[in-house]
């Protein structure tokens, strides 16, 4: 296969035919076909599998398509890495999309800045009551354990390759450790000021006490946060994910 630019990585499990194609949509209105879209498929659904091949039956875009049992959603990612060509490697869920012509806007602007290894924008994110609101956090708040969405980030695939990819102990907040190990390397972000994809929440890292956990215990790993502090993390984060549910 020839080198492209872009590598997007689609992890899928269980998937819904209305999913696969919002997605599959969005990226045929991208104005380039400077990339290649890799679908790992974790599910031992038939009907799953059945999905996603009527799906990229046929498109014009370079597709990979792996069907095998994983350990969880990071896995996924690293084995979409290790198959991955592009020099850039994003992440993009199942039933989530690309506004029109990004991948063409962020090709253009990579003509114009250099020596930079994550670039990042604003996520659209939709709740499940449909309304919606604009995301994005700079590398400084990693260290309070917040962080830019992961399908508005693009990362160099030497940089995963550099740090050994994701973190597979960790069940849902393996990106945010990833990246502060990219951020503790020195590795250098770039905000892309653009709307880059629409995100419906309802995935593992937005459930549950578990993203809570996992980020207290990575805050705590790099030494960013104080046992004290913890539980003034848990209460803070506790009240901002009522305000965004009840905003």
């Amino acid at each position: 296969m020839d080198k492209v630019l872009f590598s997007i990585i689609t992890a899928t499990y269980n998937v819904k035919g209305q999913d696969i194609e919002a997605t599959k949509e969005s990226l045929l209105t991208q104005g380039t076909n400077n990339f290649e879209w890799i679908i790992i498929d974790g599910s031992t659904n038939e009907q799953s599998l059945s999905q996603i091949c009527h799906s990229i039956q046929g498109i014009p875009i370079r597709t990979t398509l792996l069907a095998e049992r994983d350990e969880g959603i990071f896995d996924a990612f690293n084995k979409g890495i290790k198959l991955a060509k592009g020099e850039w490697i994003a992440f993009l869920g199942c039933g989530d999309i690309y506004y029109e012509n990004i991948l063409m806007r962020i090709e253009d602007k990579l003509r114009t800045i250099y020596d930079y290894d994550i670039l990042y924008g604003i996520t659209d994110i939709i709740r499940e009551n449909g309304a919606h609101y604009w995301f994005s956090r700079s590398e400084e708040y990693l260290i309070e354990g917040e962080m830019m969405h992961h399908s508005a980030c693009f990362v160099r695939r030497s940089a995963y390759e550099q740090i050994g990819g994701f973190d597979c102990s960790y069940i849902s907040a393996s990106d945010l450790d990833a990246l502060i190990r990219l951020y503790q390397r020195g590795k250098k972000f770039y905000f892309l000021n653009m709307i880059i994809t629409a995100f419906h929440v309802g995935g593992i890292s937005t459930k549950g006490r578990l993203p809570y956990e996992e980020k207290m215990k990575i805050m705590k790993k790099y030494g960013y946060i104080s046992k004290k502090e913890q539980v003034k993390y848990v209460i803070k984060a506790i009240i901002n994910k009522a305000k965004n549910v009840f905003c």
